[in-house]
C-alpha cells in the first residue's frame, strides 16, 4: 500500500507544455540516486520522446550539487547545443541552470524554456520565475490515511493511489510567440 503523485502525468504534462509552446529540443536534468523518482522520470521522458519523434537529451546531477551543480550542467548543455527547453527534477538545479544560461547570453524564456518536477523558493523567487510542479502533500497524505485506515479494518490492499500534482507555469516557460 502506497499514495503518491503520478510523476508519470506530471513529467508528460510539462513536455507537452513545452511542445505545445514550440520546443522540439527537450533537455533532462535529473539528479544521480538511484532511487525510483530519477529512474522512472528518465523512462518516461524516453518514452515521450521517442512518441514525439524528439532525441533525448539527458544529463545528471547530484542533488546535493545544488544551484552549482545546475551551472555547470547549464554550461555543458550550451556547449552541446542550447535546446528550446529544459526540465530539472529540483529547483535548485533549475535555478542554477537560468544563471549559467544567463551568463552564457541564452535568454529565457525567448531562447530556451525552463521548468522544474519540484516547486521551491528558488523557484518562486527566481528573475524570471520558474514554472514548477506544486505538490498536493495534503492530498497524498489523506490517501495513505485512506490506505492505512482499510488495512486495519482488514480489508484488501487498494494501493497504489496516485494523486495529482499542480504544474504552475510561470515566466520561466510562458512565450508569447510560438514560432520560435
Amino acid at each position: 500500500d502506497w499514495a503518491t503523485e503520478d510523476d508519470s502525468m506530471t513529467f508528460r504534462r510539462i513536455y507537452e507544455h513545452f511542445a505545445a509552446s514550440g520546443a522540439r529540443s527537450i533537455v533532462l536534468l535529473r539528479g544521480t540516486d538511484p532511487n525510483a523518482w530519477n529512474i522512472d522520470s528518465e523512462a518516461m521522458y524516453r518514452a515521450w520522446c521517442e512518441s514525439a519523434g524528439i532525441t533525448p537529451r539527458i544529463y545528471a546531477s547530484a542533488e546535493r550539487a545544488g544551484e552549482h551543480g545546475g551551472e555547470k550542467i547549464a554550461h555543458a548543455i550550451v556547449d552541446e547545443g542550447v535546446p528550446d527547453a529544459i526540465l530539472c527534477h529540483t529547483g535548485r538545479q533549475a535555478a542554477g541552470v537560468l544563471a549559467g544560461l544567463t551568463s552564457r547570453g541564452v535568454a529565457v524564456p525567448d531562447r530556451t524554456m525552463l521548468a522544474a518536477a519540484s516547486d521551491s523558493e528558488h523557484t518562486r523567487h527566481s528573475r524570471p520565475a520558474i514554472s514548477a510542479v506544486e505538490l498536493h502533500a495534503s492530498e497524498t497524505t489523506l490517501a495513505l490515511l485512506d490506505l492505512l485506515q482499510a488495512r486495519i479494518a482488514g480489508e484488501p490492499s487498494a494501493g497504489p493511489v496516485l494523486t495529482t500534482a499542480r504544474f504552475r507555469v510561470r515566466a520561466s516557460s510562458r512565450r508569447t510567440d510560438t514560432n520560435t
